[in-house]
């Protein structure tokens, strides 16, 4: 899952962190990790916490369809302030600068993965591999 999760945020990071100007290019690969790594453990964290119900509702369609309901959700909120941090603290962004990137990309990727996890076409996502995999389940 979290290959895919890479791939995905990857995809939706042209504008936000592969065309921005204040992250170098060498450093673009470990801007997504931590980009991946804010995402999945969000919402491992909340599962930890037995917010099964508020990631499920997470994958709602419809919350999510332009991406802008995202802003609003305390899940999303704290993906965005831990990716934030990392950016600040791994790669000395501005915390202004952070917080925009963050804020552009991470309710981008939420909105993308709740869209491809709700297409039933889409085999590499699917609500059940990732829970799974969040809750140690599995790596599917």
């Amino acid at each position: 899952m979290l290959e895919n999760l890479f791939n995905l945020i990857k995809e939706n990071s042209t504008d936000s962190v592969i065309n921005n100007p204040v992250i170098s290019n060498e450093e673009n690969d470990a801007v997504v990790a931590d980009a991946t790594h804010s995402v999945a453990d969000g919402l491992q964290g909340v599962l930890a916490g037995g917010g099964l119900q508020s990631v499920l509702s997470l994958f709602n369609n419809n919350n999510n369809s332009e991406g802008n309901g995202l802003l609003s959700n305390p899940i999303v909120s704290n993906i965005i302030s831990s990716f934030t941090n990392k950016l600040t603290d791994n790669h000395g962004i501005a915390s202004d600068q952070a917080a925009g990137i963050a804020s552009s990309l991470i309710p981008s990727v939420l909105s993308s993965l709740v869209n491809r996890t709700n297409d039933a076409n889409n085999s590499n996502f699917n609500i059940d591999s990732i829970i799974s995999s969040l809750t140690g389940g599995g790596n599917s």
